[in-house]
């Protein structure tokens, strides 16, 4: 089969691929395949090894295939048998008279300039074991007499002419070398996978190993020339080496290493994809100030360039000799064009966060286009905002610069005005009905700042994704989720740094990755991922590294709805229930309709089982579990509430109930219902009052019916799934209530507090009942104390009309010192306390 046809139908599989929608009736909305020129800079790959020829062909391997760039930069397949192989191909080599080598399963083959292949071994196995498993191979290379090295598993091994496999380096053993210099029998070194062989004239063959750059001379010494962890190194034609690795703030850089070992950054300034032009040199794309994702294969051609792989853009980039940088290979898998036309005709660029106005107008941030576009209800696309920068263009490398650097949210307010998550230059941007734009948050530097104060005077972080609230305010996901006001100042309601995006509904429910954050101050646990969206019924859909794309209904009640796949980078949910899924890989756009309201399963996840005072909400200190070598292995240890008859317990998971927060009820007879829902909990067999029930937390109330019981099975009950959890049980197990404000205590004056857990009752409790005339009091006896002191107790009862508490009034001793002062509980053997002031 003609190499380039080949590739002319592999690129047509992937395209193929790529249009399957997410849902049997899901409607494509915008996105067309990226016409192929046959250069390699507009070919998806994920490139693994990189060689280079005498002739400065560039051979690229990655997964399944391997590819020949020319010096023009036109890209072709390479075939053979390796396309054949249970594994494909596993590493490339080419020697000095251009010869590919690709090794594969057990086999090694050669390919010479004209195409023709032979077989240079297929017993790749194991000396002295069964022919069964292959020896993998992480590298390969070729020395000028055409001895061939292989890198494997703990192990470098030498090819002879005649086939035989012989150790060269390396003990075979898991356990890798010593960190740091020093020189050894390279059969004599235990060392971890090898990687990135190279030969040179001299017949000194050189591998990156866990701990550093190292050298096995012609008479078998290993010497290490490097120490540190490094992904690849390459040696220069004057014989200098260079390293590829991280800088001390996690950065991936390009070093040069000197004669004293001292290092010196030549590329990589900045984490993520940049071509490296700066405001000083506009247009000049120098690699020390590019953003890399990781350093591999660094390999030197014959002109002095620095070829390497990064990684984590899936790019194999060029260093020229005068430290400008380009891309050579692979392409982030998207282009710009189609403004003006229709949206499925039009070519995106890994478009994330998206955004609909209430004429159905559909936002969506086209991220590594650096634009804004939106989609007509005529289905017609336009730039919003950001121009100039194009897919792997860097916005400083151009003459006209954009204003957006890799937006990655968008959020449109009920008067229209569009606001734009400008991620690249840590700032939110406004673009107002009129068409104006302005910076409304962020200094333009990273960090974290501004709480109390003007948002444009704020430090931001990284903002990504953005809601409006209905009523004026903005909230922004990044380091924290922030809140700007109308009045423009800025806030961090909710400090939880785990979530990328941020919606909130018409009742002022603010969610995040995995949580719901109400209005009065709860957050609440539930079923989520790193893209969700929240549609006009409550149900939040979700999509990310669990689940493509599944709906969470306000019972908490999980439906799957989409086959797997790639996570979609955005998502939108229109009031008529239609969804918008950002298909970001494969740079598409659909729309999904409204789903059923039913359906779907509720589970229980109770994987660590915390049923807690439900005061205190303080697990219980367990007594260390000695470990193998003496007392004292395994702490700190906690486990479940020893429960007490009416005490007020609670127990955490995820979708134990409704996504909401619902309070619990009285039934016909008047008693606290038992059940939320399809939401029940039973101990030892009789059903609990729940006092409150939502997705992460239920309140209940333990029944009476245990008093006298050593042991409690505690069973939690959802749509018909149990779950168990075995407690141990006491006859009082007191928690106090702390209060919701700050408490000043008054020496010689009367006080109160709220406790639960005091146990059986005078006259007896009864399960569910109300507190009544004559109110009960707890058999065991009630002290208090202040500071240590004993304090008079006035009255131990419950207030009428609830359960699972009782209200303490005491008086507080005149002898206290004033100050801070522990208050503290008994009830019969079980104690509690907190600290508070005294005056």
């Amino acid at each position: 089969m003609n190499p380039f046809r080949a590739l002319i139908a592999l690129s047509c599989a992937v395209e193929a691929v790529a249009q399957l929608p997410p849902t049997p009736d899901a409607v494509l909305v915008a996105g067309a395949p990226l016409p192929f020129t046959g250069m390699a800079t507009d070919l998806v790959m994920q490139p693994l090894h990189i060689a280079i020829a005498p002739d400065a062909t560039l051979y690229v391997q990655e997964t399944g295939r391997v590819w020949r760039v020319d010096a023009s930069g036109r890209v072709a397949a390479v075939a053979g048998p390796w396309d054949h192989a249970a594994h494909g191909p596993e590493a490339i080599g080419v020697d000095g008279a251009g010869d590919l080598y690709v090794a594969g399963d057990q086999y090694v083959w050669e390919q010479d300039p004209s195409g023709q292949v032979s077989t240079v071994t297929s017993q790749l196995y194991w000396p002295g074991q069964p022919p069964v498993f292959p020896i993998p191979v992480s590298s390969i290379a070729v020395d000028a007499k055409g001895v061939i090295y292989l890198a494997s598993q703990q192990r470098v091994w030498k090819l002879s002419s005649g086939g035989q496999l012989q150790p060269f380096a390396g003990t075979g053993y898991g356990s890798s070398s010593a960190p740091g210099y020093f020189t050894a029998p390279a059969l004599q070194v235990n060392m971890g996978v090898p990687i990135h062989l190279t030969v040179d004239a001299a017949g000194n063959v050189y591998f990156v190993e866990e701990n550093g750059v190292d050298q096995v001379t012609p008479d078998g010494m290993l010497v290490r020339l490097f120490a540190g962890q490094v992904q690849s190194y390459a040696m220069d034609a004057a014989g200098n080496l260079y390293v590829g690795g991280w800088n001390s703030a996690g950065i991936p850089q390009i070093f040069r290493v000197n004669p004293d070992q001292s290092t010196q950054a030549i590329a990589g300034g900045s984490w993520g994809f940049s071509q490296g032009c700066t405001p000083d040199a506009p247009g000049v794309p120098l690699a020390i100030h590019a953003g890399i994702k990781g350093v591999y294969d660094l390999t030197f051609d014959r002109t002095g360039d620095l070829y390497f792989i990064d990684l984590g853009n899936a790019l194999v980039r060029r260093i020229r000799t005068n430290g400008v940088i380009e891309t050579v290979a692979g392409n982030a898998g998207g282009g710009f064009s189609g403004d003006g036309g229709l949206a499925t005709d039009a070519v995106l660029g890994h478009p994330t966060a998206m955004a609909l106005d209430s004429s159905g107008n559909v936002y969506f941030a086209d991220r590594d286009n650096n634009r804004i576009r939106r989609i007509g209800t005529d289905g017609i696309i336009q730039t919003i905002a950001g121009s100039g920068a194009t897919i792997l263009d860097d916005p400083a490398c151009l003459s006209a610069p954009t204003p957006l650097l890799n937006p990655s949210g968008v959020a449109v307010d009920a008067g229209g005005n569009v606001y734009i998550a400008d991620t690249g230059h840590y700032q939110v941007l406004e673009l107002a009905a009129d068409g104006t734009l302005a910076v409304i948050a962020g200094t333009g530097q990273p960090g974290v700042s501004g709480d109390g104060g003007p948002a444009v005077d704020a430090d931001l972080g990284t903002p990504t994704g953005l809601a409006a609230d209905g009523q004026g305010g903005l909230y922004v996901a990044g380091q924290g989720i922030r809140y700007i006001a109308p009045d423009g100042t800025i806030q961090t309601p909710f400090p939880y740094p785990g979530s990328q995006n941020v919606a909130v509904d018409s009742a002022g429910n603010v969610y995040a990755t995995g949580y719901i954050f109400t209005p009065d101050g709860r957050a609440i646990p539930v079923p989520g991922d790193t893209t969700f969206a929240v549609d006009g019924r409550g149900s939040i859909y979700y999509s990310g590294t669990t689940v493509r794309l599944a709906r969470l209904n306000t019972d908490c009640q999980v439906l799957a709805l989409a086959a797997a796949g790639d996570p979609f980078g955005g998502m939108a949910a229109a009031p008529n229930g239609y969804l918008y899924v950002a298909d970001t890989n494969a740079n598409r756009i659909w729309r999904i309709p409204a789903p059923a309201a039913d359906g779907g399963v509720a589970p229980v996840r109770l994987t660590s089982v915390p049923v807690l005072n439900g005061a205190t909400k303080r697990p219980v200190s367990l007594p260390c579990t000695p470990s193998f070598f003496g007392t004292g292995g395994n702490c700190p240890q906690y486990g479940n509430e020893n429960v007490a008859p009416g005490e007020t317990v609670v127990i955490q998971g995820v979708c134990l109930g409704p996504t909401r927060f619902v309070p619990g009820s009285l039934d016909a007879a008047g008693y606290v219902a038992s059940a939320i829902g399809d939401t029940q909990v039973f101990f030892n067999g009789t059903a609990a009052p729940l006092l409150s029930a939502s997705s992460g937390e239920l309140v209940a109330v333990v029944p009476y019916e245990i008093a006298g019981a050593s042991t409690a099975l505690a069973v939690v009950a959802r749509g018909g799934i149990g779950i168990n959890v075995n407690l141990q049980t006491s006859a009082s197990s007191v928690g106090i209530f702390r209060p919701a404000n700050p408490v000043v205590y008054t020496r010689g004056s009367a006080a109160s507090l709220v406790i639960t857990g005091e146990g059986q009752t005078d006259p007896p409790g009864v399960t569910g009942k109300p507190a009544a005339e004559p109110l009960p009091e707890p058999l065991a006896p009630v002290a208090v104390s202040v500071g240590g002191i004993a304090a008079e107790v006035i009255s131990v009862a419950p207030d009428p009309g609830t359960i699972g508490s009782t209200r303490v009034t005491f008086r507080v001793p005149d002898t206290v010192k004033p100050g801070m002062a522990a208050i503290g509980v008994m009830v019969g053997s079980s104690f509690d306390s907190f600290t508070a002031p005294v005056n």
